[in-house]
């Protein structure tokens, strides 16, 4: 599924109050989406790494009561409403890294919604996450009586919808338009390199980009989506830098000469930076020099010029008129 089914399949799972368990690679988003659809429902979240914890740590310590009865004191993550709201998800990020033990002592819970003496209350549903055992990341397996505990998915990365996330969240305009050009490298693992190009990693690598230099690009891009992502990344990059700056385009979009258009990478990085700057004052200008270009880079850039302006772009008229005269395109 991709990010915006499953959050829809978490909507579905709350409301019906059965646990779920997303099954995803390493980097994808996983916990984001999480802690955005409790977000989006207004309800609270709390995360738990069950690998860190012993069993007894989930049962909670035995204390002698005021009757002289042992019983066991809850532990301090699970949901209690008088401080943590009446709903809510409790979260089992990286359930399948902790070992069997510590799996079987969510059993209960999990299903019964009970813990000994503790009762999750009626407005929180446990959810859980983890790796596959492909992935080569760290993972237990599972036994059928905890995995029948669960309703199950499969977490997949989707380009389009990362793109509209990346454009709300600042990421650089050349890395969004490197995955229109390069689409494999969003999300591919290596599991026998020490780091591979992953929605989570690009997202690290943009938070450096103000502090790289040229003697430091390579090993800086490396150092976060590995060598070969790294250096047709590093390559993209230097291409995207002689690119025309969008004020001199503005200045003139009828008449700034376009690139090469036989070359798809600059085709690409011309499209991902007029979007980037679109905006609905200036739309008129940019469409004067955009559909200078090839229709399929004017579709890219149609594309993303909306996951940035919004949907109300397609009511400026040199949208629709591009529309009426592209109406083969799909968008």
């Amino acid at each position: 599924m991709k990010p915006s089914e499953v959050a829809n399949h978490i909507q579905n799972s709350y409301k019906a109050r059965t646990p779920l368990f997303i099954w995803g690679p390493p980097g994808v988003g996983k916990s984001d989406v999480m802690r955005q659809v409790a977000k989006t429902m207004k309800v609270n979240l709390i995360d738990q790494r069950l690998s860190q914890m012993d069993p007894t740590d989930l049962k909670g310590i035995p204390y002698v009561d005021d009757a002289g009865y042992s019983r066991y004191a809850v532990p301090g993550f699970l949901p209690q409403v008088e401080r943590d709201g009446e709903y809510g998800f409790l979260f089992l990020d990286e359930l399948n890294t902790a070992p069997q033990s510590m799996q079987a002592a969510g059993y209960q819970l999990i299903l019964d919604r009970r813990l000994g003496d503790y009762v999750l209350p009626d407005g929180w549903v446990c959810f859980a996450a983890g790796n596959r055992a492909e992935d080569r990341a760290i993972s237990v397996r599972m036994s059928t009586a905890l995995g029948t505990r669960f309703g199950h998915i499969d977490f997949e990365v989707d380009r389009e919808e990362w793109k509209t996330w990346a454009h709300s969240h600042g990421i650089d305009s050349t890395i969004i338009s490197f995955m229109n050009f390069r689409t494999n490298l969003l999300h591919k693992m290596d599991v026998n390199a020490r780091t591979s190009p992953t929605p989570r990693t690009w997202e690290m690598l943009n938070r450096h980009l103000p502090y790289v230099t040229p003697q430091t690009e390579y090993d800086t891009y490396a150092s976060f989506i590995g060598e070969g992502a790294a250096g047709e990344f590093s390559a993209y990059k230097k291409m995207a830098r002689e690119l025309p700056e969008f004020d001199v385009i503005m200045a003139e979009p009828g008449k700034i000469p376009v690139p090469d258009t036989s070359k798809t990478s600059i085709m690409y990085a011309v499209a991902g930076m007029l979007s980037s700057r679109a905006t609905l004052d200036n739309f008129k200008d940019v469409m004067k020099y955009i559909t200078r270009l090839p229709v399929e880079y004017q579709t890219v850039f149609m594309t993303d010029a909306i996951a940035v302006v919004g949907d109300e772009l397609e009511d400026h008229k040199a949208f629709k008129n591009w529309a009426l005269e592209n109406h083969n395109v799909i968008l």
